[in-house]
């Protein structure tokens, strides 16, 4: 039997699924909050005493899945289809909210090159697309708009041919519709060097130059830019990508990650999780809430 809900209720549900609701978990608040969510929501009565909460969050994701395709829908499906599905976590890495220029990419996902989504659900406009999309260019390799079928058509007259093109179908899945063409002759190298944090860079200057230039703390970001644009832009890349591959996830993350059910994968992954972390909310998910 599927959901019954006021479709007023669907914003308020897809809220579930947020990075402040993970801090409800680990702050044992959440309770409190998903049984109001429920109450107003009209949903208590489905929802017997022996439901765990990962059973109930699984039940209102896939509610969502077909009446509400939140953002967190296309991210969860990204994670799924196009990281879990071809990749170890242990070689590669999924970043979200990844700054580039003056734009937000929603889903960065880095093995052996880099590759940005950006999401575009239903609920979303285009009116800033090419301009985030740019952005995206000039520090990625390969750069996607991940879509619902209604806006292909849209998409593709106003975004560069290079931009490669999928679509989140009825069945959410991701079906691919136009492949990318690579950025790397675009780099920028200073968007790209940017993105770096100092004991990053630091690190990398010294792997290619064999030493740190000796400057004072406040003129040192400049310098080892100037040694970083002296890189080929292949070069800038390769070691973008060994720099974002370093910041891994631990084993205890992975496995943490590996044992959640589908509709959770992503509101793990970029999550910073101590051991006790993964433990409390391994405890909270078996949880019977209500």
């Amino acid at each position: 039997m599927s959901l019954t809900v006021d479709s007023r209720y669907n914003y308020h549900l897809s809220t579930l699924y947020s990075s402040s609701f993970v801090k409800s978990y680990l702050n044992n608040s959440f309770s409190d909050r998903l049984y109001e969510l429920l109450k107003v929501s009209k949903l208590l009565d489905y929802f017997s005493t022996d439901c765990t909460l990962e059973v109930i969050l699984a039940e209102i994701y896939q509610h969502l899945s077909i009446f509400y395709r939140s953002e967190y829908v296309y991210k969860n499906a990204v994670a799924n289809e196009l990281l879990l599905a071809n990749h170890s976590l242990y070689d590669a890495k999924l970043f979200t909210e990844f700054i580039a220029e003056q734009s937000l990419l929603d889903v960065l996902i880095v093995n052996g090159t880099t590759t940005a989504y950006e999401i575009k659900t239903e609920l979303d406009t285009l009116d800033r697309l090419p301009s985030q999309l740019k952005s995206y260019q000039s520090m990625f390799d390969k750069v996607y708009v991940v879509t619902c079928e209604q806006n292909v058509a849209k998409i593709k007259k106003i975004v560069d041919e290079k931009i490669g093109i999928q679509v989140l179908n009825s069945n959410n899945k991701i079906d691919l519709e136009r492949e990318p063409i690579s950025n790397k002759e675009d780099f920028i190298t200073d968007n790209i060097f940017f993105a770096l944090r100092k004991d990053e860079y630091l690190r990398l200057i010294k792997g290619k130059y064999g030493y740190i230039p000796q400057v004072p703390n406040t003129k040192i970001f400049g310098e080892c830019l100037k040694l970083f644009k002296e890189l080929s832009r292949y070069e800038v890349h390769d070691c973008f990508v060994e720099v974002l591959r370093s910041r891994a996830l631990l084993k205890h993350q992975i496995q943490f990650i590996e044992s959640v059910s589908y509709s959770l994968k992503m509101l793990f992954l970029e999550r910073n999780l101590s051991k006790n972390d993964c433990s409390n909310l391994t405890h909270h998910l078996q949880s019977k809430p209500l």
